[in-house]
């Protein structure tokens, strides 16, 4: 396989010890201490640049190792967002279904769920959506979300489309930019646009900003 270089070296074996202590029989040597996500985050970083430098000299078996593991670490990682998105309030109400290519942005108020359907930059909604921001679940609706389509929990659909025509700017996801790979401040702000646009329509009584969510369609 070819020199890594000593930092790339010591970056592997850090890793190796996270990903030991973690899948060992020994599950109790796997805690948040021995963990520090921002180290964490750092090293992977770094890994993904070591592995730019050596992968041509990965035969197919060490890459479809290297991608088993990132997975399962990723599929972990998706389950616990998106646990902060189902489990919400109301509770009667069903955890709806982002649009592939696009996500949902999730609000609780006076024991309402409101979502808005948002699409990547360059897809666009089936259906016309710029009189229609949001869809809504609560009492008011018997604990089912209103919806342009008949039964489910689909909310939105996006296609491909290089024109924005069915829905307003707020609803598309920035160039460069969708709901996996949105960074953390900028969920945040895409949270409270959403928040500012419910108030403008007289929305902003009793919110329970601990179940504010953006998410994904993680299906595909």
């Amino acid at each position: 396989m070819g020199l890594i270089n000593f930092s790339c070296l010591l970056v592997f074996c850090f890793l190796s010890k996270v990903f030991t202590s973690c899948l060992a029989s020994d599950i109790k040597n796997c805690s948040s201490s021995s963990i520090e996500p921002k180290i964490v985050h750092a090293e992977l970083q770094n890994l993904a640049e070591c592995v730019g430098k050596v992968i041509d000299n990965w035969n197919e078996e060490q890459v479809t190792s290297v991608l088993d593991s990132l997975q399962t670490a990723i599929d972990l990682l998706n389950k616990k967002q998106r646990q902060r998105c189902e489990d919400v309030v109301p509770k009667e109400c069903p955890a709806p279904l982002p649009p592939s290519d696009g996500g949902l942005v999730c609000v609780t108020f006076n024991e309402t769920r409101y979502c808005k359907p948002m699409c990547n930059q360059e897809f666009d909604f089936a259906f016309l959506r710029r009189s229609r921001l949001y869809e809504t679940c609560g009492k008011h609706n018997k604990n089912m979300w209103s919806t342009q389509y008949i039964g489910g929990n689909t909310l939105a659909v996006c296609n491909k489309s290089t024109l924005h025509v069915s829905g307003v700017n707020s609803t598309y996801f920035p160039k460069d930019q969708d709901c996996k790979k949105t960074k953390y401040g900028q969920k945040q702000q895409i949270i409270n646009t959403f928040i500012q646009e419910l108030a403008d329509r007289g929305i902003e009584d009793n919110h329970k900003k601990d179940f504010d969510c953006l998410m994904a369609n993680l299906q595909n």
